[in-house]
């Protein structure tokens, strides 16, 4: 009898505080998953969303069941407005699963997810130089809450488990109760919020221009290779991981489930364009370039019934070319862009109304095919040699933050085979 007493008391004393947890994040909400409360100045604003964006979007999706689904890098996330009138032109309700850094390892579940779990009948992809280095292969953080297969029912328990009796939400839904005189970073569609961010920039007093500079070093010292050896691989030389195996799965589940797909490469500033000469790896990005229409093609021939179309939007023109704010100016924002990454979603407007259209804009966005890429590409060549010439300070500065990313590199990253 005493054992059993002392067996429920242990079991008491788990269970109700565990019960107690759970119910407190399911009505705080802090991910926007359950919606069952929303109350203005007590949970309406849910400042730590996008902190957990990859547990988070696969659950919000699934809830809001989407015709047409974004995917892709922040660059999504930031620029591409799922209640576009260009997304919704067929009354489809659009979600944007656009995540900080997504590689195909993130977009490839997500896509699966979706397929599995709600109606989406279209994908628009962003697709980055950087995901198909095999050395930046960072698998999803959240494998378990996302359906896997017709049959898998686990996903679910794994989605309560993780947002509910959870520590690290108690404690978003402590930042959610204290917090609604701060804003929503990320919107109930998945959209970052552009204003907010560059507001974010200005007010630690220094203006752009120190943003601006940290995100040009990061893109030499991590996002295109993590290597001290400048290596940009298709095949992980330590795990056999390939890239273009991991795009044929995406590429699979367009065409297995009836999916068009969109997929395309964004715009950008045109000084990472330039720092990417100095990095070392303009050659790489433009046999990247071949090699994925090339593969795009190959796929299309033997799925000749799957809906899938490959756009370029990398250009220099006047909207990538704009200016930086200059050192010293605290106030300044760019128009075009958040950070020299992160096109605005205005920006975004026009890549979304190219798409929907379906016809060419010379100078902003194509389609890409192995037959156009020749001319493309040294048309390509000879506009960042005229900025080049006429933004000399642009050259210096990305020369210094190039030699200061490969020398970080060369002395804290990884020796890759190549």
């Amino acid at each position: 009898m005493k054992h059993a007493v002392y067996i429920r008391l242990v079991l008491a004393t788990i269970l109700i505080p565990l019960v107690l947890i759970s119910a407190i994040n399911l009505v705080v909400d802090p991910l926007n998953v359950y919606r069952l409360v929303s109350v203005e100045g007590f949970n309406q604003i849910k400042p730590r969303a996008q902190r957990f964006e990859r547990l988070a979007k696969p659950l919000q999706l699934q809830r809001y069941n989407p015709e047409l689904l974004i995917l892709g890098t922040s660059r999504a996330a930031y620029g591409l407005d799922p209640e576009s009138p260009w997304l919704k032109r067929n009354d489809r309700p659009a979600f944007n699963a656009g995540v900080m850094g997504a590689t195909l390892l993130d977009m490839v579940p997500i896509a699966r997810h979706a397929a599995l779990t709600t109606q989406v009948k279209e994908l628009v992809v962003d697709i980055d130089f950087f995901m198909f280095n095999a050395y930046n292969n960072t698998p999803w953080m959240f494998p378990h809450v996302v359906k896997k297969s017709p049959g898998d029912i686990g996903y679910l328990p794994a989605q309560w488990l993780s947002t509910l009796p959870s520590w690290d939400i108690l404690d978003a839904s402590r930042a959610t109760l204290t917090g609604q005189d701060e804003y929503n970073r990320l919107g109930p569609l998945g959209l970052m919020d552009n204003e907010q961010k560059v507001a974010q920039y200005l007010r630690k007093g220094q203006g752009l221009a120190p943003v601006f500079d940290a995100i040009e070093l990061d893109y030499a010292q991590a996002i295109w290779s993590p290597c001290a050896n400048n290596a940009y691989q298709y095949t992980n030389g330590f795990t056999g991981y390939n890239t273009w195996q991991q795009l044929d799965k995406l590429l699979l589940i367009a065409a297995e489930n009836d999916l068009s797909l969109t997929l395309f490469t964004q715009p950008v500033h045109a000084r990472i364009w330039v720092l990417m000469q100095e990095t070392g790896f303009w050659a790489t990005y433009e046999q990247w370039q071949r090699d994925l229409a090339a593969h795009v093609e190959a796929f299309r021939q033997k799925h000749p019934d799957a809906d899938i179309k490959l756009w370029t939007f990398s250009f220099f023109n006047d909207i990538t070319s704009e200016p930086y704010p200059p050192a010293g100016d605290t106030t300044s924002a760019m128009q075009n862009f958040v950070d020299p990454a992160h096109y605005r979603t205005q920006i975004g407007e026009k890549v979304l109304e190219t798409l929907a259209a379906g016809e060419p804009v010379p100078g902003f966005g194509v389609p890409m095919t192995s037959a156009m890429l020749p001319a493309h590409q040294a048309m390509i060549r000879r506009a960042r040699d005229a900025y080049r010439q006429a933004h000399p300070e642009a050259v210096a500065a990305t020369r210094k933050h190039s030699a200061e990313g490969l020398a970080y590199r060369e002395a804290h990253g990884i020796q890759c085979p190549r």
